[in-house]
């Protein structure tokens, strides 16, 4: 698998969905018998994020692929409430685990990383690969932002599944709209810098599309004084953009 540039960190926080916390007695004690299980999800769930951002192409660990295949096992349903409740909480997050691995292993890796050297930037053809890489990279951002989004709107309806007393449903909801808002604004701060990086890219080839220069010493030599400083202010953009993901 390609390693992608622009691959969210902020992955990470699917993996840290909380877990649900009712004040009615009876149903935290069904919370707890879940947690050491919900966590260890995660836990495999937060390894699968750290594989792919590595651009590894082993295969994901045996213990999450148990839990991809585990849909061979009679599952218990989320509204059966003739099962113990800590088994449809576990059974809830096992769905959840599975569809953000399979989902975040599908949009990643797909588009190349940006050469930006000055050889790339003189040449005709480069420059055109250049630019389909920055829109591959636009394109793998937008499928992020609504992926992710679409993984908590899911989370917040399996919480009407569970059928809980009417303030412990409340409760929950209430949890998973606001993980939901929570990480919608995180994608879009953390997306606001990934987008700069594509947009100072975008218009330091944009300029050399417009103006003349030469390689010497592999160095950008220009015609005219202006044109090399107004081309070293944009490659200082790009820098200032790219010196946010290391």
């Amino acid at each position: 698998m390609r390693r992608s540039l622009l691959i969210l960190p902020c992955l990470a926080a699917l993996a840290a969905w909380p877990v649900f916390r009712a004040e009615e007695q009876s149903v935290q004690r069904e919370v707890d018998k879940a947690r050491s299980e919900i966590l260890r999800m995660n836990d495999l769930l937060q390894d699968e994020f750290s594989r792919i951002l590595s651009g590894s192409d082993a295969a994901p660990s045996r213990d999450l692929l148990e839990l991809e295949n585990d849909a061979s096992a009679k599952r218990p349903g989320l509204g059966d409430t003739r099962v113990p409740l800590h088994l449809r909480l576990i059974e809830r997050q096992r769905m959840a685990v599975v569809a953000a691995a399979q989902w975040a292993g599908s949009v990643s890796g797909h588009c190349d990383n940006p050469d930006l050297s000055p050889t790339g930037l003189l040449d005709t053809q480069l420059r055109a690969r250049l630019k389909s890489v920055v829109q591959c990279h636009r394109r793998e951002l937008d499928r992020w932002q609504i992926g992710i989004h679409r993984l908590n709107k899911s989370r917040e309806a399996t919480a009407l599944k569970l059928k809980l007393p009417p303030p412990d449903q409340a409760e929950l909801l209430s949890e998973a709209r606001d993980h939901t808002r929570a990480d919608d604004l995180n994608v879009e701060a953390d997306f606001r810098g990934k987008r700069a990086l594509l947009r100072s890219i975008d218009d330091l080839v944009k300029f050399m599309e417009t103006h003349n220069a030469r390689l010497a010493d592999n160095q950008l030599l220009f015609d005219t004084a202006a044109d090399g400083q107004a081309a070293q202010v944009l490659i200082s953009r790009f820098v200032d953009a790219a010196r946010a993901f290391p």
